[in-house]
């Protein structure tokens, strides 16, 4: 019923997609507007909260750089892979030299780079103590 209405009149189209385009963005900013109402701003919210307690004087020991470092070769390994089974699977289906070279060129540098990082000892979780970023 709605349908025939909206092809057959124009004027009812317009008022529909005016009503639509009015109506998203305010109900995208309710939460941000009802938040700020909510919300107070004392120091004990702002700040972070850890093990439940706040001790100002005590300086929270920084991340070991190794994590980080293992943390971002996980992601870009992982990232790599995700990224070559549905290529994989995409060759299967319309299997093509292109298709194939650029397999390989991926899996090259993927390869490439797993060597630089095997060679420069990065993969070994206790010799990264004895790294420099400098």
């Amino acid at each position: 019923m709605w349908n025939s209405v909206l092809i057959n009149n124009p004027s009812a189209m317009f008022a529909a997609l005016f009503l639509l385009h009015s109506f998203c963005p305010g109900f995208s900013l309710l939460p941000v507007l009802i938040r700020k109402k909510l919300s107070s701003s004392s120091v004990d919210q702002l700040s972070s909260f850890e093990s439940s307690a706040f001790d100002p004087l005590r300086v929270s020991a920084p991340f070991s750089v190794r994590f980080f470092y293992i943390s971002y070769l996980f992601h870009v390994f992982d990232v790599e892979s995700v990224l070559l089974f549905p290529y994989m699977g995409m060759m299967f289906l319309s299997f093509s030299s292109p298709s194939l070279w650029g397999l390989y060129f991926f899996s090259l540098i993927l390869y490439m780079g797993l060597l630089y990082e095997w060679y420069n000892s990065l993969l070994d979780w206790a010799s990264l103590n004895k790294l420099s970023l400098s």
